[in-house]
C-alpha cells in the first residue's frame, strides 16, 4: 500500500502540484460546486463543508473537466497538508492531521447522480481512500431526507467500513449534534 501511494504521488505529480497546476476556473467551479474550509472544530481540526445539493454537475463539467477537477482536488489536499494542518497544529498546540467534514445534501436528487457525476465521485473516493487515508476524523451529512437515506444505504456499501463508521447521517435538526463538536460563532 505504501509503495503504491509513493508511485501514485510520483505519477500524479502531487508533490509539486501546488506550484505546477493552475486552476484558472476555480471561481466558476465553486459556483457550481460550493465547498471549502470554514473555521475549526472544538479540537482544533479544520472544518470542511460541501453543499452537495447546490452542485450542478452539467454546468460544472462545462467549465472544467473531470481530470482538471481531480488535479484541483489533489492540489487542495496537498495545500491542506502544507498549510492548513500546520496552522491548526500551531493554534491548537497539538498535532492536527485530520478534519471534520460537513456535507449538506439539501436538494440532492437524481440529477446529481449522472454518469459523469458518479465517475467523479468514484475517482475522488479512490484517490482519497488510497492516498490520503485517515485524514477524516468525522463527517456529518446534514439535511438528509428519506430519499437520501435510501440512497445512502446503497452508497455506503461502496465505502470502506472504517470510513462509514466515522459518518453520521442527520436530518434537518442537526444543529445540536454539530454544536457538540463545533463552537457557534
Amino acid at each position: 500500500m505504501w509503495a503504491d501511494m509513493i508511485k501514485w504521488r510520483k505519477d500524479f505529480g502531487s508533490d509539486t502540484i501546488t506550484e505546477d497546476f493552475e486552476f484558472k476556473e476555480r471561481d466558476e467551479v465553486l459556483q457550481y460546486y460550493p465547498q471549502g474550509h470554514h473555521g475549526v472544530d472544538k479540537d482544533g481540526r479544520p472544518v470542511y463543508i460541501e453543499r452537495l445539493g447546490q452542485v450542478d454537475p452539467n454546468k460544472l463539467l462545462q467549465v472544467t473537466t473531470i481530470d482538471r477537477y481531480l488535479n484541483y482536488h489533489v492540489q487542495e489536499f496537498e495545500r491542506t497538508f502544507a498549510v492548513k494542518f500546520p496552522a491548526c497544529s500551531i493554534a491548537a498546540k497539538k498535532h492536527i492531521d485530520q478534519s471534520t467534514t460537513i456535507l449538506d445534501v439539501q436538494g440532492v436528487g437524481l440529477k446529481h447522480f449522472s454518469k459523469s457525476a458518479r465517475e467523479l465521485i468514484q475517482r475522488i473516493q479512490k484517490i482519497d481512500g488510497d492516498n490520503y487515508p485517515e485524514t477524516l476524523c468525522r463527517m456529518y451529512i446534514i439535511n438528509a431526507g428519506s430519499g437520501f437515506r435510501l440512497l445512502w444505504n446503497t452508497v455506503k456499501t461502496f465505502l470502506d467500513p472504517k470510513t462509514t463508521s466515522k459518518i453520521q447521517v442527520l436530518g434537518n435538526k442537526y444543529q445540536s449534534k454539530l454544536l457538540e463538536v463545533i463552537d457557534a460563532r
